[in-house]
């Protein structure tokens, strides 16, 4: 066994690889940046490799031919949020970004007490929270140089926490939506953090890191552990803590009450798999409905649907059968935003020119 990658590649990520039939060297689509780089590499592990062409949109899947022609599978895959009735009979666009969402934190969206959404998207090579309104373009939420990313929730009324620095995402920050100012920071130390939540008074934070469940004071000051978990929600009336835990047997669901009283699993509906994609901020109304991608049977994408806390009943909400729906939210109003994420693919063919180079 021996690598093909050549150091000059770095850590950079590869999409698709394909040997060229003649066995002497292979095919791979490369990302860099925004782009993705097609590249040939010589079989024989040598660190030389040789730019072919380039791409816009991402590369799934690459094959060649005896003559020489590459072809490639071109995905592109849209972000949109959208508002629409728990019954899917209602159904509007509210902002569309053909980049894409930022792939470490894909579709985890919060919201203001504004009705502001707030999303975390890639733009100019750096994670930055962008606030969206119908009817107004999307702008930046923060006024920091400092990368801004998720996971992020609402905190009150008057602020929003957030993570803030390069990766690893262990310092939490606060800021005055207002303004976009930040106010404080908070590290726990406990680790890259995963997922937030706050207490409906914005007193106390609650997160998720290396599958355990925390508490802390949105002041700072020492977290305090509550339970396994890979993310959490807190109750509107702030009686509760929802609990996912993803674990070998499947992922699973715990209702925790704040008042000291006993734990309790919520009972899952088998038949109606929900997607394991980490609970969103705003995802339970003060009635105990948990807004949750569901993985149906049906389709190779996930459903939005409504998890019924008490009796675990799954509502399959109506939607198109191409997109995935990942974080999700109520609105004062009772209707739900939902980050939607289409898919758009292409097939292309690839001829080598005159000097060796495909067109």
């Amino acid at each position: 066994m021996k690598r093909l990658g050549p150091p000059a590649l770095g850590g950079a990520a590869v999409t698709a690889f394909v040997p060229a039939l003649d066995g002497k060297s292979v095919y791979a689509a490369v990302v860099s940046g925004a782009l993705t780089a097609i590249v040939s590499l010589p079989a024989s592990g040598a660190a030389v490799e040789r730019h072919l062409f380039t791409a816009t949109n991402s590369v799934w899947y690459l094959d060649a031919d005896p003559n020489g022609n590459l072809y490639a599978a071109m995905v592109d895959r849209p972000t949109e949020i959208v508002r629409f009735s728990p019954d899917g009979s209602r159904f509007e666009k509210l902002a569309t970004f053909p980049q894409g969402a930022d792939s470490g934190t894909t579709g985890i969206m919060s919201m203001l007490s504004d009705g502001r959404a707030i999303l975390p998207l890639r733009t100019s090579g750096q994670v930055r929270l962008l606030a969206v309104q119908k009817g107004k373009d999307p702008e930046p939420l923060i006024n920091t140089a400092e990368e801004t990313a998720a996971p992020l929730a609402a905190c009150g009324s008057h602020e929003v926490a957030f993570m803030i620095g390069p990766q690893p995402h262990e310092t939490i920050a606060f800021a005055e939506p207002s303004n976009g100012r930040v106010v404080r920071q908070v590290a726990p130390g406990k680790g890259p953090i995963d997922s937030l939540a706050c207490s409906p008074d914005g007193k106390t934070l609650y997160f998720a890191a290396r599958d355990r469940i925390w508490s802390v004071p949105s002041t700072g000051g020492d977290a305090r552990n509550i339970r396994a978990g890979d993310s959490v929600v807190a109750d509107p009336s702030g009686r509760r803590l929802i609990v996912q835990s993803l674990e070998s047997s499947g992922l699973r669901m715990f209702s925790l009450p704040l008042d000291g009283g006993p734990e309790h699993e919520i009972p899952l509906d088998s038949s109606a798999p929900l997607y394991f994609f980490p609970l969103s901020p705003n995802a339970l109304s003060a009635d105990g409905r948990l807004l949750k991608g569901m993985a149906a049977r049906d389709s190779w994408f996930n459903h939005p649907a409504i998890l019924d806390t008490a009796t675990g009943r799954i509502t399959r909400i109506p939607s198109d059968n191409q997109s995935d729906h990942l974080s999700m939210g109520w609105t004062r109003d009772g209707q739900v935003i939902a980050v939607k994420i289409g898919l758009r693919a292409t097939l292309w063919k690839f001829q080598p020119a005159s000097e060796g180079r495909p067109r």
